[in-house]
């Protein structure tokens, strides 16, 4: 839509009727779910290796079936308990997302570089390591989402703390924002661990997550 001219874009505009918003779905979480396996793909990657993995699985624990879910994994049918428990564990030792409670679950991240030419970071690097010190604020629901350059592309809605991809290497750093809010507070990633550590101790009431504290002021 964005590369249509004007005089297009509102003329396909004219003829589209609103209709009625779909019903709200419950979300499965990540886990076993009898001998289901729900198992999320960390920051929604799949390479070709783990997509011959994974379609090993099917065949040696479950059914031969494998399917993709909506919310950027797969689930798995097992054959038995014993079969479902295995499958469980191989999917966690692989990297998976397989416990609801996975700090993963929480970051929302692009390819950045150098997969993708337009980031200046690199975002799938990084993510993990965010994840892991953003452990303590997903729990509290904060939510964090890496982005190599300022459009965005991994999640368009605002969250807790967003990092925003530089030419330079380092982050912009937004707060209770997107990727597209203007910030003036730039800093390396190591930076941004370093105040993530902070927010273990400068939690608030006003504030539990302690983030605003923690990045108040510019580098």
């Amino acid at each position: 839509m964005r590369a249509l001219p004007d005089p297009q874009r509102d003329a396909l505009l004219a003829d589209l009727v609103p209709g009625e918003a779909p019903a709200a779905s419950v979300a499965v979480p990540a886990g076993l779910h009898g001998r289901t396996l729900l198992a999320e793909l960390p920051f929604g990657r799949c390479d070709a290796a783990l997509l011959e993995d994974l379609a090993a699985w099917s065949e040696t624990h479950g059914d031969g079936h494998l399917a993709l879910t909506p919310g950027r994994g797969i689930a798995l049918t097992a054959r038995d308990d014993s079969d479902a428990t295995a499958l469980r564990e191989t999917a966690a030792a692989a990297g998976l997302i397989v416990d609801p409670g996975d700090p993963r679950r929480a970051v929302a991240a692009c390819p950045g570089a150098p997969a993708c030419a337009s980031g200046g970071t690199p975002a799938q690097g990084h993510a993990p390591r965010l994840a892991a010190a953003f452990a303590h604020l997903a729990r509290l629901g904060a939510t964090a989402h890496v982005s190599g350059c300022p459009k965005g592309c991994a999640s368009p809605s605002p969250a807790s703390l967003t990092l925003v991809g530089r030419p330079d290497g380092r982050y912009g750093v937004v707060l209770d924002g997107n990727a597209g809010t203007p910030t003036d507070l730039l800093l390396t990633f190591g930076a941004v661990l370093e105040r993530l550590e902070s927010t273990r101790i400068t939690a608030t009431l006003d504030d539990p997550s302690g983030l605003r504290d923690a990045f108040r002021e510019p580098a």
